[in-house]
């Protein structure tokens, strides 16, 4: 499966329907875009973030990275480490994907 992954803390959020509009732009073509969010994802920005994606004709999916606390041993980090770090881990919050490159 194709798919292309976005990772973004509660500040870059906002920016994501940009990126789908972007993505939508260049004819780059994905079975599925998956965003990894942070827990504290509100439920407004998830319906933007849902709305853009259909209005973009986005397959998306969002997983919320609840498993980032288990990998990161429950370490201290603030929510611009914990997400811009979590690629790191996108093979165990994404076991159903085939490749990450």
């Amino acid at each position: 499966m194709t798919s292309i992954v976005f990772t973004a803390d509660d500040a870059y959020l906002r920016y994501i329907p940009c990126s789908f509009a972007q993505l939508a732009r260049s004819g780059r073509k994905a079975e599925s875009v998956v965003l990894v969010a942070p827990p504290t994802l509100s439920n407004d920005v998830r319906i933007q973030i849902e709305d853009a994606a259909a209005n973009h004709g986005i397959n998306l999916r969002i997983k919320i990275a609840f498993e980032l606390e288990r990998l990161y041993s429950g370490a201290l980090i603030d929510d611009y480490w914990y997400m811009s770090t979590s690629k790191l881990f996108l093979a165990d919050l994404l076991p159903d994907l085939d490749d990450l490159l």
